[in-house]
């Protein structure tokens, strides 16, 4: 599984918006949506300024602890569905304003 090649969950986040907000490569962070609350290793990516990526594929019972504080899952909701397909998003959520990223120390908003 996803453990054996990635040991801890992780968040990758532009290196700009982690300056921003403070977070240094390798910081545990929070990532709270209205859904819930997950705890990631951040990695410093080229992403698009405000926007995280999150793998999926851990926080089952036979996981390590760490994977089953930051199962991405617990950040959506099978009640927010493609239009069309009725499909639930697990790739992506729109989480506006109120997708936090916090460190022990910070706390902010990501537009």
């Amino acid at each position: 599984g996803v453990a054996k090649v990635e040991p801890y969950p992780y968040m990758d986040l532009s290196p700009e918006d982690a300056k921003e907000l403070g977070i240094d490569d390798g910081d545990w962070a929070q990532v709270t949506t209205p859904f819930g609350t997950g705890t990631f290793k951040t990695r410093l990516a080229g992403m698009t300024r405000h926007c995280i990526h999150i793998p999926h594929g851990g926080g089952s019972a036979y996981m390590p602890e760490a994977w089953k504080i930051g199962n991405v899952n617990e950040l959506t909701s099978l009640d927010y569905n493609d239009e069309i397909g009725s499909m639930p998003h697990r790739k992506n959520s729109e989480i506006g304003d109120a997708a936090f990223v916090t460190t022990s120390a910070h706390w902010h908003i990501l537009p």
